[in-house]
């Protein structure tokens, strides 16, 4: 999925987000599937509503259950994404990069599964939403250890919290996803992903412009252009049918966007790499991405980056300097190397 959470609600961006107004508490449910009680007493299933009339209004009624996958870490996928995205980045022997988890752990919906758009439907911890547009809107991630290749690992997904409200564009559904990879009971890594579900894109939609950084303030600095093969590839990788990321037709004439655009959990990496090539000696602890505005196919991106005690901020921007996205990484500790 492409990032887009500013681009929902175009007079937040930018803004420190709101106190969440209706915070859905996570019940015990069975493995890999989710119930709906429904207000009308009728069959039990996932909660719906016309999201475009009542998103702002009440919030869904779920009752949830956690998903999970396990995986073996095998070097392949982490190969592929460098030599796609960091040919020229050491490798350290033997451990998975932070953040690549995203190689991993893959959901394998059927086709008949996925919605309009190409993102998945209904996956046992996603609420079923009314709404036809779906984009990333950032995640928090804390490594608690580097993962080693060789290992086999569980990933597991429970619903965290189902937010409301009506934007610039309409009405949307903000939805947290809460995940671990753990290997037997050691916690290895904690994901706290952030989802918005929208309406139809309305005609001339764009984000209202933040500016980044000077570039005088800038202590690390980088460029990239991610073209169509780097879309291809990415989405091949991570098994990403989401039609923004190849699909002219959808994007223009759906999402109300002028081309491709580049995959918001892409950025992501492309900026926690960013940090680690600038701070190698530093492995990072935790790191914070929010999404601030699209980013398209065949348009350079600036990486800026400022460190401080701790920890760095870093930009992805645009060929005129507006943000894109935004991230922060926070160092562990010296003695915790």
């Amino acid at each position: 999925m492409a990032s887009g959470a500013a681009a929902a609600d175009p007079g937040r961006a930018g803004r420190q987000r709101p106190r969440p107004r209706h915070a859905h508490r996570r019940r015990p449910g069975r493995p890999g599937r989710r119930r709906g009680r429904p207000a009308d007493g009728g069959r039990a299933g996932p909660a719906r509503h016309d999201g475009r009339r009542d998103a702002a209004r009440r919030p869904l009624d779920l009752e949830v259950a956690v998903t999970s996958r396990t995986d073996t870490i095998r070097p392949e996928p982490a190969r592929a994404y460098r030599d796609t995205f960091a040919p020229s980045d050491p490798a350290a022997p033997g451990l998975l990069p932070p953040g690549w988890h995203k190689l991993y752990f893959l959901p394998l919906p059927a086709l008949d599964e996925l919605r309009p758009d190409g993102t998945p439907g209904a996956d046992g911890v996603t609420p079923d939403i009314a709404l036809p547009r779906r984009l990333y809107a950032g995640e928090e991630l804390t490594f608690h250890r580097p993962i080693r290749f060789g290992e086999t690992l569980e990933l597991t997904t429970t619903l965290g919290e189902v937010r409301e409200k009506t934007g610039g564009s309409g009405p949307l559904v903000f939805v947290t996803l809460e995940s671990t990879i753990r290997s037997g009971a050691e916690v290895v890594t904690s994901i706290r992903q952030r989802d918005v579900f929208l309406g139809d894109a309305p005609p001339g939609s764009a984000p209202r412009p933040v500016a980044g950084p000077a570039g005088d303030e800038w202590a690390w600095a980088g460029e990239l252009t991610i073209t169509p093969v780097h879309l291809f590839r990415f989405s091949a990788l991570t098994f990403n049918s989401h039609r923004i990321h190849y699909d002219r037709d959808w994007v223009r004439d759906v999402e109300g966007q002028p081309d491709l655009i580049v995959h918001g959990p892409l950025l992501e990496l492309l900026l926690l790499d960013f940090c680690v090539r600038n701070v190698p000696d530093r492995p990072v602890a935790r790191f914070s991405m929010r999404a601030v505005a699209p980013a398209y196919v065949d348009t350079p991106i600036r990486l800026a980056g400022i460190p401080h005690d701790g920890g760095a901020q870093v930009w992805a921007l645009d060929d005129k300097g507006d943000v894109l996205s935004t991230g922060e990484a926070v160092w562990a500790a010296p003695d915790a190397d």
